[in-house]
């Protein structure tokens, strides 16, 4: 038997996608997913059990994740919970903006409506771009909220939706 089946805590989904593109799920118990969050955060390997099942979770390797479930203001709880200041965030978003103003470059999340999911580095004066399996023009959303991705934290590059490029520039 394992924990869960000990514990009888409820189950929530977590969902991640690889760097690869491939989204996967695990079924995990709410502490299960305090543990996950530490580890990610960390970027330190996370091996869990569910439902007899042993998975591998390698930060380097996943770009995002969610939680089914638990609410999001919940999971902004157990971060807050591990003692993540704003300040240790709001300085690392500045040192990753300055890098990339230095660099001439931006960390973009890739999210395109034939299910593709990756991050890369393009120009930070890139405003569309193509998705790498499909081939569909994505545009670049700068007024939605930067993306934590295993390279830092990214902007946003989607087709699923209308991006008012008139507004972006």
């Amino acid at each position: 038997m394992n924990n869960i089946e000990q514990t009888n805590e409820p189950l929530v989904v977590l969902m991640y996608t690889l760097i690869t593109g491939h989204q996967r799920s695990v079924n995990l118990t709410r502490n299960q997913v305090k543990e996950f969050i530490v580890h990610f955060l960390a970027k330190k390997m996370y091996v869990v059990t569910s439902l007899g099942v042993s998975y591998g979770l390698n930060p380097d390797q996943i770009s995002d994740f969610r939680v089914k479930g638990i609410y999001q203001r919940e999971i902004k709880l157990y971060i807050g919970d591990l003692d993540i200041q704003r300040e240790e965030i709001a300085s690392s978003y500045e040192k990753s903006v300055n890098e990339s103003r230095k660099t001439d470059s931006e960390i973009y999340k890739i999210e395109c409506k034939c299910g593709a999911a990756y991050t890369i580095i393009l120009s930070s004066k890139t405003f569309k771009g193509r998705c790498n399996g499909c081939g569909e023009t994505l545009f670049v959303d700068r007024k939605s909220e930067r993306r934590i991705t295993h390279k830092g934290l990214a902007m946003l590059m989607t087709n699923k939706y209308f991006v008012n490029q008139a507004s972006t520039t």
